[in-house]
């Protein structure tokens, strides 16, 4: 097939053909979808025609639709019966007779109905003009004679099957008692099923609240572990401030002290300073008075001086 489809909705349509046709192929109508699969698989162009080299390796190969049995002459002449001595059949319309076909017996064995179809297929296509063809009576003797044998065992079939189906009916009875038991007896069952199931949840839910309380709870720890560590920083910042502030204190007493000292030498020096500059002013007094005196000696003494020098 082209690359295009390999992507097509045709190519889906196949995919799903094929995982039909995968299943056992046992009722008409699963052999026709089983021809159509067959038919668009080996439509490599997608023109609705096949050419005798893939109609040859679809009857050879594919044991599912009960044709591996014809020779290479039968496979020959019947595509030349299918496409009217043309180079390619249109399996469109031979999957529509096909499947209508299948429709009309249902219930025959699937190899028994295509057998008969190709057989009264290959009747009806037969005409004058092809009488001559080589081989065409053994074909049609042939189908013809596995169609037969082949109704044959169907008959029996159906014999072995009427009383298969007598059992199976009286299985059945028993079986639909013993269902309806069972279906009492899982109706119990499934009660204490979902009691369990619903036991199961609950406890499934405390120990998912119990992991997410302990996932909880190493969470709070580590956030008192974080707090703690952070007091002991902050009590160490505390002793250290404390030690500071009183370091602060001594030092501020000292200073206080010394401040004492000063102010009380202070009132010293001014004291000292008064009664020097009582002292001072005594010394003044004095000795203006002694100056005073003196510069009286002095113009005395000029005086005398000058009345000694007069005499």
């Amino acid at each position: 097939m082209s690359n295009e489809s390999i992507t097509s909705p045709k190519q889906d349509e196949n995919m799903d053909m094929a995982s039909k046709s995968a299943k056992p192929i046992s009722t008409p109508l699963q052999m026709a979808e089983k021809f159509k699969a067959l038919f668009t698989e080996y439509d490599k162009n997608g023109d609705g025609l096949i050419d005798y080299s893939e109609w040859k390796d679809l009857i050879q190969n594919s044991a599912d639709v009960a044709l591996d049995h014809l020779s290479e002459g039968d496979t020959q002449y019947l595509f030349d019966t299918l496409s009217n001595h043309s180079e390619h059949i249109k399996y469109p319309d031979l999957v529509t007779d096909l499947t209508n076909a299948a429709k009309q017996n249902p219930t025959m064995p699937a190899s028994e109905f295509v057998n008969s179809f190709f057989a009264r297929f290959f009747a009806a296509q037969t005409s004058p003009s092809h009488s001559n063809q080589e081989n065409n009576g053994d074909v049609l003797d042939t189908l013809h004679q596995k169609y037969e044998a082949l109704k044959q065992q169907w008959k029996e079939k159906e014999m072995e099957w009427a009383e298969e189906k007598i059992t199976l009916e009286t299985e059945i009875r028993r079986l639909e008692i013993d269902t309806q038991q069972m279906k009492a007896e899982n109706e119990e069952t499934e009660s204490e099923l979902n009691f369990l199931r619903n036991m199961e949840a609950e406890h499934y839910r405390n120990k998912e609240d119990k992991s997410i309380l302990t996932e909880q709870m190493f969470v709070m720890k580590d956030d008192i572990r974080r707090v703690h560590d952070e007091l002991e920083r902050v009590n160490e910042l505390n002793r250290h401030f404390k030690h500071q502030v009183e370091t602060w204190k001594e030092y501020k007493a000292k200073q206080a002290e010394e401040q004492r000292k000063v102010l009380n030498e202070k009132q010293d020096l001014i004291q000292d300073s008064k009664l020097l500059e009582m002292k001072l002013q005594a010394t003044q007094g004095k000795f203006d008075e002694i100056f005073e005196k003196h510069n009286q000696a002095l113009v005395q003494l000029e005086e005398l001086e000058q009345s000694y020098k007069q005499q």
